[in-house]
């Protein structure tokens, strides 16, 4: 899996991109001269399999990551009562790591209302890096075990 970054230099500004936050200390970078304004860098992100991937829970010790990570996987911003509901949200509001990095999370919530009882997943996302890694079907399949246990719900959405 290659992960490809340009750095774009402007006379005497240098945009630079920050990819620690994103990956594992093995990562092995490339620096790939494209012309004297653009490098190129590739990251090869090495031995990605399910077996380095795990869930954990959101607590308030790690609702930063929670936070940061949304701000780069989603568009929009989330308020401070979306994430003090996710704190509260026990097993429906997980993380996903990659050699524990938070590369993903998926938060949900219960809809019930006079007909029914749904539940609702408000956010899915991971990292482009770590996409096509099996890491959304196993938070997906985590939610699924969940209304499955549970055994009291209509439908799930989102």
């Amino acid at each position: 899996v290659f992960l490809t970054v340009r750095i774009l230099c402007f006379s005497n500004f240098v945009f630079r991109v920050n990819v620690k936050d994103f990956v594992s200390p093995n990562t092995q970078f490339k620096f790939i001269p494209i012309n004297f304004q653009e490098t190129k860098v590739k990251i090869k992100l090495r031995n990605m399999t399910r077996e380095n991937i795990e869930l954990g829970n959101v607590t308030p010790h790690n609702i930063k990551q929670l936070k940061r990570l949304n701000s780069v996987v989603f568009p929009v911003s989330y308020n401070d009562k979306f994430y003090k509901d996710v704190l509260e949200a026990g097993e429906l509001a997980k993380l996903a790591y990659y050699n524990d990095i938070v590369v993903g999370a998926v938060c949900c919530r219960i809809d019930i209302s006079e007909k029914s009882r749904r539940l609702y997943i408000m956010t899915l996302g991971c990292l482009y890096p770590y996409r096509k890694l099996g890491i959304g079907t196993m938070m997906v399949q985590h939610v699924l075990n969940f209304v499955e246990q549970d055994g009291n719900f209509d439908s799930i959405f989102l």
